[in-house]
């Protein structure tokens, strides 16, 4: 998190009361499918899980870092959304200001490596290590989600690498839903030769942050910025697409989607939780896509997260 002398925390608990162990077991996966979803939040810097043991009264929690100005919203967010995961619970926040706190933060993110030893994802503060991937990508968490260390992003990245360890170079790129433009950074890490990339939020603070990274990473000359929705992109065709949103977006856009997409182009989506799958291949199904099983692409899955590769006959 950045621009604040001040942070916060969310904390979600469980109702107390006795449990059997298989139903606490149960609703310990369905309150971290609740920590993955916040996750994706742009207000949200990390999300801790705390396992109970296996005891009838303990319970397990969720930890959520985000800002002051962000605890009333949350509050909401968190009561819908264990309401929809069948869980019963309470949040409490806390705001800090001393300095160990202020860093506690930093504990989530660490260096990744993505593909066959392709691309190195790190955190400014963790120097690079002898053996690393000439090819990385640093960024910092910010503003707005997007450092690469959630589920979602890390399934595009396989997949940007996955494509171009099998030559699949796209001449044009478009990250829908940048955030803080990481997948488009990778891709212009991964496809020098790409000549067209394209990067777009509805946020404005995502653009902005998106705008930051890239300039800091020597790469604004390389990738356009735009704050904007789909639709508003008139008659431009792309090779590759990536988007990394919520299937509530994702499912009325296939359509216009399509329209983005020159033929044999690929599409990954991303940001779908594993009940949601079939509903979201469905409404790319309708709208004329079938599965890219190049580069081992298709259905993927990465914990409780899912991707669809796609691509237009």
């Amino acid at each position: 998190m950045s621009g604040s002398d001040q942070w916060a925390i969310v904390w979600v608990d469980l109702a107390q009361g006795p449990i059997e162990l298989d139903a606490l077991r149960e609703a310990t996966a369905r309150l971290d499918e609740v920590g993955a979803v916040l996750a994706m939040r742009e207000e949200v810097s990390g999300v801790q899980s705390f396992a109970a043991s296996e005891s009838p009264t303990q319970r397990p929690r969720l930890c959520i870092y985000t800002r002051p100005d962000a605890i009333e919203a949350l509050h909401g967010v968190v009561a819908d959304l264990l309401a929809r995961f069948d869980l019963i619970g309470s949040t409490r926040a806390e705001v800090r200001d001393d300095e160990e706190w202020k860093d506690a933060w930093k504990a989530f993110y660490k260096p990744l490596t993505f593909g066959e030893h392709q691309l190195l994802l790190r955190p400014s503060w963790i120097e690079r290590q002898p053996g690393d991937p000439s090819l990385e990508v640093v960024i910092d968490p910010g503003r707005a989600f997007g450092t690469g260390l959630h589920q979602t992003t890390q399934l595009c990245l396989q997949r940007l690498c996955a494509l171009a360890r099998h030559d699949i170079a796209p001449g044009s790129v478009f990250d829908l839903g940048c955030g803080s433009g990481v997948l488009s950074m990778a891709a212009a890490r991964l496809f020098d030769g790409a000549s067209r990339m394209l990067a777009v939020d509805i946020d404005p603070e995502a653009t902005d942050t998106t705008k930051e990274n890239l300039t800091e990473a020597g790469l604004l000359d390389r990738i356009e910025v735009r704050t904007g929705v789909l639709e508003e992109l008139e008659h431009e065709r792309f090779d590759l697409v990536v988007a990394n949103i919520r299937p509530v977006v994702l499912i009325p856009a296939a359509p216009a989607l399509r329209q983005r997409l020159a033929p044999g182009a690929s599409l990954t989506v991303s940001g779908i939780l594993g009940d949601e799958l079939d509903e979201v291949w469905r409404a790319y199904e309708a709208a004329g896509f079938v599965l890219d099983a190049r580069a081992g692409g298709g259905r993927r899955h990465l914990d409780t997260w899912s991707a669809l590769d796609l691509v237009l006959p």
